[in-house]
């Protein structure tokens, strides 16, 4: 009897034990659900999207957005295509993302833009197909799915080589009649002048 009694107290205590783990466990959880909450409330989260063809350079313009600018004003660890800034007395995690148009019908692609808050349209200078085809899909879009949302809508010409196919006539003509900023970047730009303008742009239609 002595033992049974004995087995049986034993037995309650695991049951009493893992109840409070886990009650401990689930107050633990929820403490850090409410931090990440406040921590997210407090910064403002801004997607940016890349869109073009692949192999141009839009994965590499990613990693040298994410690591090599605003070295002194990160105010918390970068994470894979992201970076945190404070950027006029504001906290921005801004968030990249790549969309290559070889692998997106018109209505998935429609679909990811609206979700944007700035959209680059990225071609390779030297590769006319890549502009041909960046400007064949996307301008239908900018046509019919303008969102006043977004706060900027980009031209990018990556520079990869010295030879050039597409001329300044075209993107001119392209640029005027759709309303884009529009950029050249090469191994030597200012990155982070080119992004704050960005920013700007996303403040002022914000205010």
């Amino acid at each position: 009897m002595f033992y049974e009694n004995a087995e049986f107290q034993l037995a309650l205590f695991h049951v009493k034990n893992k109840n409070n783990n886990a009650f401990i466990e689930s107050q633990s959880q929820r403490k850090q659900d409410a931090l990440f909450i406040n921590n997210q409330q407090k910064q403002l989260i801004l997607n940016i999207i890349l869109i073009g063809d692949k192999n141009i350079g839009k994965s590499k313009l990613i990693k040298q957005f994410t690591q090599h600018i605003f070295p002194r004003k990160k105010s918390f660890t970068n994470r894979e295509n992201s970076l945190g800034i404070m950027y006029n007395e504001q906290r921005l995690h801004l968030k990249f993302h790549s969309i290559d148009l070889s692998y997106k019908n018109d209505n998935n692609l429609i679909s990811d833009c609206l979700l944007a808050d700035c959209l680059l349209f990225v071609y390779d200078i030297s590769n006319q197909i890549s502009f041909n085809h960046l400007i064949d899909r996307c301008l239908p879009l900018i046509q019919n799915y303008r969102s006043e949302h977004i706060c900027s809508y980009s031209l990018i010409g990556i520079k990869h080589k010295n030879t050039r196919q597409v001329t300044y006539h075209q993107l001119e003509m392209v640029a005027n009649n759709l309303k884009l900023f529009y950029y050249e970047i090469t191994s030597r730009s200012n990155l982070e002048e080119f992004l704050k303008e960005i920013l700007d742009s996303y403040f002022q239609i914000r205010s």
